[in-house]
């Protein structure tokens, strides 16, 4: 297991060889914190899809800042959070994918997000289910 998701005993790597994962996380462009995946269930590498699981009891952000009374403003993941999960799935897909290394000089490559609807809260105790798919491809 990665030495820096070593204080996330229940991280699963799924389908992902362990080493692999580790290198992804001790080279990726944040601290291992800002790594809020909990679980890869699912690599496709021909369809370019990745799914993953979040727990949403973990301490986030700007989550634990929210505050009023619970019945007019839920505890919930926030738009942020959420923001920063779709952008670890982007970054895991642009590494297993299109072979992006940080540690090979690969900063700042970019990456658009054309979706991200919030139709509900996320509320705290379900985990997250994700999935990332590669749609299009530049090519520079």
């Amino acid at each position: 297991m990665p030495e820096s998701l070593a204080n996330r005993p229940s991280f699963d790597p799924g389908p992902l060889d362990a080493r692999q994962l580790q290198h992804f996380v001790e080279t990726f462009i944040y601290d291992p914190q800002g790594f809020v995946i909990d679980a890869v269930t699912a690599v496709d590498h021909e369809a370019r899809e990745i799914r993953a699981r979040t727990d949403t009891t973990r301490h986030w952000p700007i989550g634990t800042l929210q505050r009023g009374p619970e019945q007019l403003h839920p505890r919930h993941v926030s738009g942020p959070e959420l923001i920063l999960l779709t952008g670890n799935l982007g970054c895991l897909s642009a590494y297993l994918f299109h072979r992006i290394r940080w540690d090979e000089g690969w900063v700042g490559y970019g990456s658009r997000i054309h979706r991200a609807d919030f139709r509900e809260l996320v509320r705290i105790g379900p985990p997250i289910e994700s999935r990332c798919v590669a749609t299009r491809l530049r090519k520079g």
